[in-house]
């Protein structure tokens, strides 16, 4: 009898642990319960403690393994909390208002100094602002439009240091800029990561462009020469890339770089000396490419 007893009393503890789910915490405790539901941030079980049913949960961020006994894992609940966060997923800002600013680079033939390069434009670093709206569809694709400014100085050097040589008399000049402003269109695109959207446009549209207005004194005769500004329009594209910061529900920071090309029709030229004389060119195309490091603030809403 007493054997019959004890194998009675091994078959039941042994089913009875075949059947009880384990739930183990990351410090190693293992807790003996039955699991009875789970959502997305809990897990909910009976656990029979001081000659009771208890029921209690634990979050998952403290489970390291979960092991079910014999019977079918519960169901997964979709709870409340879980149904907030799914539609939390699906929202994104649908539209941005934002402003810009940093520094103005200038490349190719625009920021070529070479004096005996026809197409070079003496251009050297500047400064350049945007103001920029753009509209999403989806978390990933919009539209967009920027109105932009751009003001490079002119390497005047090059051309003093020319004169210098020419004449063989030291040669000064203001300090003068290129200016450019204009409206791009086009597309946008976004991958969010968190708070993070990386992002990339591909714009176009038009550009005006002023040449810089200079002049150039000699030191010692009483001379000078005074380069009156010109100007030209064009149409140019517009490539970026960018870190899109949400810190908080409607505020975010901008950091984006982007590269500007065009190739601009400048009228005419004139050229006005001390003596009241005058020269006039007659124009050309100028190629003008800048890229843009800024940094900005948007507003973001739906």
């Amino acid at each position: 009898m007493k054997r019959t007893i004890l194998f009675i009393v091994f078959l039941i503890s042994t089913f009875y642990l075949l059947a009880e789910d384990v739930i183990t915490r990351k410090n190693g405790e293992k807790i003996h319960c039955t699991i009875t539901k789970t959502d997305s941030t809990n897990i909910y079980f009976t656990i029979y403690k001081d000659h009771e049913d208890r029921d209690t949960y634990i979050n998952r961020t403290e489970v390291a393994d979960i092991k079910y006994g014999n019977k079918k894992a519960p169901s997964y609940i979709v709870s409340d909390k879980d149904l907030v966060s799914n539609k939390d997923k699906m929202k994104f800002d649908k539209y941005r208002l934002s402003f810009s600013g940093g520094c103005s680079f200038a490349t190719g033939d625009f920021g070529d100094t070479n004096i005996n390069n026809d197409a070079a434009g003496l251009a050297s670093n500047g400064s350049n602002f945007n103001f920029y709206f753009t509209e999403k569809f989806n978390p990933y694709f919009g539209i967009g439009m920027k109105l932009y400014y751009n003001a490079n100085q002119l390497e005047a050097k090059s051309i003093t240091d020319e004169l210098r040589m020419r004449t063989g008399v030291n040669w000064v000049s203001n300090t003068s800029y290129w200016y450019s402003g204009g409206v791009l269109l086009g597309i946008i695109g976004s991958i969010p990561v968190d708070k993070v959207d990386f992002e990339f446009s591909i714009l176009g549209g038009t550009l005006s462009l002023s040449s810089p207005a200079a002049r150039f004194t000699a030191l010692g005769p009483n001379f000078w020469a005074q380069l009156e500004s010109s100007t030209g329009d064009a149409y140019g594209y517009n490539f970026g890339v960018g870190l899109n910061y949400h810190f908080s529900d409607k505020w975010s920071l901008l950091a984006n770089l982007d590269y500007f090309s065009a190739k601009v029709v400048i009228n005419s030229m004139t050229l006005t000396f001390s003596d009241g004389t005058s020269q006039t060119d007659g124009g050309g195309y100028q190629n003008f490419s800048v890229s843009n490091l800024t940094l900005g603030l948007g507003y973001n809403f739906r």
